[in-house]
């Protein structure tokens, strides 16, 4: 191997958080950045927005190692809001593989081996493993102090699901992971993708249901819908689908956005009460504003406000409860 890992997979993944971190990242030697950091890393400054993802870095020794050589993002491994062991060692290992890998290459079947060589593909299996709260919640919290200047530590940490569990045991299980990584002092948890994506199709049927059976012909009066020409709703009809694809991006961003602060100062504890403050804030100011000087009589702009306003409380609302129990 070119670069003997932090990580030692000859060992179990125990041995390696008991022992680690190794080779070069245990050499005692410290990277001296130079300058102030100018990258902006969600609204943190880095010198350099590089990190070491969570599965090697299990214990403080290890974040701090990282540090010190430079990587100014690491995360911290993978916690749960109990004790999980790892799946039995080997944890990595190498696959040789000619060429890229294509599924046609996976579907055949990957030969394993010993040798670590580069170009490097390797195949792992570790079950998400997590120490004792008890343990990491220290550990972590050591680990957010020990960053420098311009280095931030990344909390990462999921549910725990076993038989006879249900849905909403789950959910309260990842509220509470949640809750306990922000006592660590973490400034930054992983994002759950699959809760954002959700959010983005809850907003369409919200959308759907407000603009269609509930309030659509008084929106559409209201947007001079009604002195179209059978030309123009034509028109405005073919490009409904480019609409419809574009209005679901820009949600996808609104709910990545309001998972962001969610996760950083409510933990799911009090998230529909920011997804409110950030529907007051922003929503309810630019809506008025365009409201104000569309042209339209103060009628006819009180009624699109009301009608726009409310459909995006109703979403925040809805992103709220949806990111709240996710996390």
């Amino acid at each position: 191997m070119l670069h003997p890992p932090i990580f030692d997979p000859t060992k179990t993944f125990e041995e390696n958080a008991l022992e680690g971190p190794f080779n070069g990242f245990a050499d005692g030697k410290v990277y001296e950045q130079v300058g102030e950091p100018d990258h902006d890393f969600l609204g943190f400054k880095v010198y350099e927005p590089f990190g070491i993802p969570a599965g090697p870095l299990p214990t403080f020794k290890h974040i701090k190692a990282a540090f010190e050589k430079g990587f100014d993002l690491p995360v911290y491994k993978t916690v749960r809001t109990r004790e999980q062991k790892s799946h039995p060692w080997p944890n990595v290992v190498p696959v040789l593989v000619d060429g890229d890998l294509t599924m046609e290459k996976k579907n055949a079947g990957l030969i394993a081996t010993e040798e670590y060589k580069e170009p490097l593909a390797i195949t792992n299996s570790f079950g998400v493993p997590s120490s004792k709260p008890e343990f990491w919640q220290e550990d972590m919290k050591k680990s957010v102090e020990v960053a420098g200047k311009g280095q931030v530590m990344v909390a990462s940490f999921q549910g725990t699901t076993n038989e006879g569990v249900s849905v909403d045991d789950f959910i309260a299980d990842h509220v509470l992971g949640a809750k306990m990584v922000m006592e660590t002092g973490a400034m930054i948890m992983e994002v759950n993708y699959m809760a954002v994506l959700v959010c983005g199709v809850a907003s369409m049927v919200v959308g759907f249901l407000w603009y269609g059976p509930l309030f659509g012909k008084a929106y559409m009066k209201v947007m001079g819908a009604d002195m179209m020409s059978p030309e123009q709703k034509e028109a405005m009809k073919k490009g409904m689908w480019g609409m419809y694809f574009v209005q679901f991006i820009l949600s996808l961003i609104t709910a990545y956005v309001l998972a962001y602060h969610i996760a950083n100062w409510a933990g799911g504890e009090s998230a529909v009460g920011v997804a409110v403050c950030s529907w007051f804030g922003f929503i309810v100011t630019t809506t008025s504003s365009g409201a104000l000087w569309s042209g339209k009589s103060k009628k006819m702009a009180w009624n699109m406000f009301l009608i726009s306003a409310s459909a995006q409380l109703v979403t925040f609302i809805v992103f709220g409860l949806i990111l709240g129990n996710w996390y």
